[in-house]
């Protein structure tokens, strides 16, 4: 005869962080695993502890949220310095994700694959919207947490997969790969992304056995792929035009200039609509990254 809140699903029960035994038991879960080694933790749904239907009248939901993160966020630092704590705000506005940045050291920049993936199916980024706009959603982040550290992202497991919005075209993924992936902070990616995974909604379908290839024993087959133009590691691996191998030397071209690992972005104005511009400067290096969307040669100044 009782009932409890349960925001996503009857079977998943909401905690109630107004009890301070619950937030005590969360510390103490967080210090388990940093104890263990883990370097930090990714929150899921970060605005839904006290969502606005769970807070007594005249109670500010943000506010309550935003403070229980702080609380949670100033512990794991305090018990292990450097620890990374990062949120989900899945939510397009860029302000609503910077009002958590006083209580997080980063947000997954929701919005941002959207973005890249017009700009690459349409060529072009008109008026340097995209580097704009970029931009614009740091600076909006700065203001809340002037340390912020961004976690770019293309897509996630609640987002139809970016290879269908790009209509399955490798070098579009590509382009798109070689934008997010040369962007300041953390970036995330999902995986299957790196070989061209599809998926749409239902989640089930977004969330898909990674393929690695029939013959690997460390692949899965929990539910069956109604995709069948993926081609698996154990065939991206060895080639060197492939999706995976792209994604392989992004990663190391990221990993070998501090400018694209640890710089600052800055938009630069090309002139051409066909040219993503921008700078990527650390305390020892800058790199201007340029990248064309069109599908002929271009030339800028």
């Amino acid at each position: 005869g009782s009932y409890y809140y349960g925001i996503f699903w009857s079977g998943m029960p909401d905690l109630n962080y107004d009890n301070p035994d619950v937030r005590r038991e969360a510390k103490n879960i967080a210090a388990f695993w940093l104890d263990k080694g883990v370097d930090g933790f990714r929150l899921d749904a970060v605005p839904h502890v006290f969502d606005t239907t769970e807070v007594r009248p005249g109670e500010n939901g943000l506010e309550k949220t935003k403070a229980w993160w702080k609380e949670f966020t100033g512990y794991c630092h305090e018990k292990k310095p450097g620890c990374l704590i990062v949120g989900e705000v899945l939510d397009d506005s860029v302000s609503i994700r910077a009002s958590y940045l006083s209580s997080l050291d980063s947000t997954f920049h929701v919005g941002l694959g959207t973005r890249i993936t017009n700009a690459v199916k349409a060529g072009s980024s008109k008026n340097n919207y995209l580097s704009t706009f970029i931009a614009n959603n740091y600076a909006k982040y700065a203001e809340a947490n002037p340390g912020y550290i961004d976690a770019p992202m293309l897509s996630n497991h609640d987002q139809n997969r970016v290879i269908g919005l790009v209509r399955g075209k490798k070098e579009l993924m590509k382009a798109a790969a070689g934008i997010y992936l040369t962007l300041e902070g953390i970036p995330f990616i999902y995986y299957g992304e790196e070989i061209g995974m599809f998926g749409s909604k239902p989640d089930e379908d977004i969330r898909l056995p990674y393929l690695w290839g029939n013959e690997d024993p460390c692949q899965t087959s929990w539910r069956q792929s109604k995709y069948k133009n993926v081609l698996p590691v154990s065939e991206q691996e060895n080639d060197p035009d492939s999706l995976l191998t792209y994604y392989k030397r992004l990663i190391r071209i990221r990993n070998e200039n501090e400018a694209l690992h640890a710089g600052k972005f800055k938009p630069m104005a090309p002139g051409n609509d066909s040219i993503v511009a921008y700078s990527m400067a650390s305390e020892s290096q800058t790199a201007i990254v340029l990248h064309n969307l069109g599908d002929t040669k271009q030339s800028i100044s």
